[in-house]
């Protein structure tokens, strides 16, 4: 039987080295009538999320995603050890970095941020891929984050409530008790 030859072929243009592009390649190895491909393959994230939509700056949020890997092989199966990039985007337009972390062997991210910006922040994740999968597009989500409630509105509330009761016990202690004037019927003419 013949040795069966192996061959490599990739998408390289000169547009993608001239922009420094990642360019995927695949190596295959020829068999007559059949083709093995392995390479990097095709990935979407399958969600992204925090445990809350509006919080106070200063507050931590939780943000957790997951990436699913579509090679035809095994389609749906979690995209394990895959970089993710969580970045957020402020309403000034400036984006941010948050942190870079892993996906799990379920495919799932999560990492624990404390904005310290307020407004309508847009949290992304991205990813460039890596050895075993290709970049999925990016996923997005907002966020809105609020300037904490000042203290001062509620002590200065306490504040008056305390004046009041300090005015108003000694008053009516004191109503309570004047000796009570007698009826005009007891008086001598």
């Amino acid at each position: 039987m013949e040795e069966p030859a192996r061959h490599s072929s990739s998408w390289v243009s000169s547009a993608n080295i001239a922009a420094g592009d990642a360019v995927p390649s695949i190596d295959f190895l020829w068999r007559p009538g059949y083709v093995y491909c392995f390479g990097a393959g095709p990935t979407e994230f399958s969600s992204l999320t925090t445990d809350k939509v509006q919080l106070n700056v200063g507050s931590s949020v939780t943000i957790s995603g997951s990436v699913t890997d579509l090679s035809p092989y095994k389609p749906g199966v979690p995209a394990v050890g895959m970089p993710i990039n969580l970045t957020y985007t402020g309403s000034d337009g400036v984006t941010h970095d948050i942190m870079t972390v892993y996906t799990n062997s379920q495919g799932q991210f999560s990492y624990t941020w404390v904005p310290w910006i307020k407004g309508v922040l847009t949290i992304t994740a991205s990813s460039a891929g890596n050895a075993n999968y290709l970049a999925p597009d990016n996923i997005y989500w907002p966020i809105y984050v609020q300037q904490a409630q000042s203290l001062v509105p509620i002590l200065e509330g306490i504040v008056v409530i305390l004046v009041i009761v300090a005015v108003a016990v000694p008053i009516s202690v004191y109503i309570s008790s004047r000796p009570k004037p007698k009826p005009a019927s007891e008086t001598k003419p």
